[in-house]
């Protein structure tokens, strides 16, 4: 059948993907080395990817003892999650 070869290709759907971009945890400690600090939507902004990815990479480091997290949304909704090295 014509196209059978198409199917499975994305253009041949019409549908646009964003090209993987990773970030590695190291990545996001020496920034924050430099920078001291920075909220989830910076840390997602600076290395051009979705905060999803930026946030289970920061609560990983967490975990790891390696970041701390001041107050956030639950605290006060207007204030975002900041992320800071750990002593």
């Amino acid at each position: 059948m014509k196209g059978d070869s198409d199917i499975g290709s994305d253009a041949s759907w019409g549908i646009w993907r964003k090209p993987v971009v990773k970030v590695e945890q190291s990545e996001i400690l020496a920034w924050l080395e430099e920078r001291r600090s920075a909220t989830l939507p910076e840390i997602a902004e600076h290395f051009d990817v979705s905060e999803a990815s930026a946030r289970r990479k920061a609560e990983g480091l967490v975990y790891q003892g390696k970041l701390l997290v001041q107050a956030g949304r639950q605290a006060r909704p207007s204030i975002p999650r900041r992320y800071e090295l750990a002593s």
